[in-house]
């Protein structure tokens, strides 16, 4: 495993654990790394050395400074940047599918209305990039990115939207390959315990005429359990665009919400609370055993 510049390395100590070389391109180099506050996988990009000393440092980190307002559910976001001992990186999160190169060569030619589902998703993301003055220049399929069958633009350097970009995510993927489908449900993936009956019983708070539905238990709300309108995909892509506020109820208080309230099991951890840290994971599984919580 090639190393990475002994400054580079010092500065990420504590933060990232380096796994490998991901690749080489015509301006960096990929690491794949440990989020070690997070636990995550990554992909850490440091800009070759002759280029920075060639263009300027600014040059670079005024891109990266510019490029991280973008905010798209078909772009990857930025998760860190910074520079040491005049080397020049940022962090992007690790995205275990397969490029579109790879899917095609894997696969042959694609049905023709995946591919156009593909170039749409595609397309909108590099529209979102113009508009905000950011130029992809090196778009192919070797730079476009398959996670779970949605297409995710690689290569650049974007802000981080938080879960309302997720919603946003299942909307467009329903318009595009579910046209008939009204709704998406949405559920936070480090919270097992959520109850089974939740789609029902947000579907049936919608009968009062609400546009969408959110969970709540113990007094405290919960929206990223929630029961959402495809049909407003475009007022929640303009949102996430235009407003310096992105927490998920800043959305939804714009609209008529349906709150349901669930009840947690007597003596047993908060259903949607999630799970972080070691001593979640213990009083988790001390609520399994008990039979106070089950798995959804």
């Amino acid at each position: 495993m090639d190393p990475l510049p002994p400054s580079l390395s010092t500065a990420l100590s504590g933060r990232y654990e380096l796994q490998g070389v991901l690749g080489t391109g015509g301006m960096a180099r990929v690491y794949l790394a440990t989020d070690l506050r997070h636990g995550r996988k990554v992909a850490i990009k440091v800009i070759r050395d002759d280029l920075v000393a060639s263009m300027g440092s600014e040059r670079f980190l005024n891109e990266i400074r510019t490029t991280a307002s973008l905010q798209h559910p078909h772009i990857l976001p930025l998760l860190d940047s910074g520079e040491a001992g005049g080397h020049l990186f940022y962090v992007m999160p690790y995205v275990t599918g397969e490029t579109l190169r790879a899917r095609m060569d894997r696969a042959g030619a694609m049905d023709p209305a995946e591919s156009v589902v593909i170039v749409r998703q595609i397309a909108a993301a590099l529209d979102h990039a113009h508009r905000h003055g950011v130029i992809h220049r090196d778009i192919k399929p070797e730079n476009v990115l398959l996670a779970d069958g949605l297409p995710v633009v690689a290569d650049t350097v974007t802000g981080f939207a938080g879960p309302l970009a997720g919603i946003l995510a299942g909307m467009l993927f329903s318009q595009d390959r579910m046209p008939g489908i009204r709704y998406v449900a949405t559920a936070a993936t480090d919270s097992p315990f959520f109850p089974g009956d939740l789609v029902a019983r947000l579907s049936a708070a919608l009968e009062g005429g609400h546009d969408l539905a959110i969970a709540r238990c113990g007094g405290r709300d919960y929206p990223v359990f929630g029961l959402f309108p495809v049909g407003l995909a475009g007022d929640l892509a303009e949102f996430l665009a235009t407003s310096r506020n992105l927490a998920v109820m800043a959305w939804i208080d714009r609209h008529a919400s349906s709150v349901v309230e669930f009840d947690a099991p007597r003596g047993a951890p908060d259903p949607f609370s999630n799970i972080n840290t070691p001593d979640d994971l213990a009083a988790a599984e001390a609520a399994v055993r008990s039979g106070k919580l089950h798995k959804t």
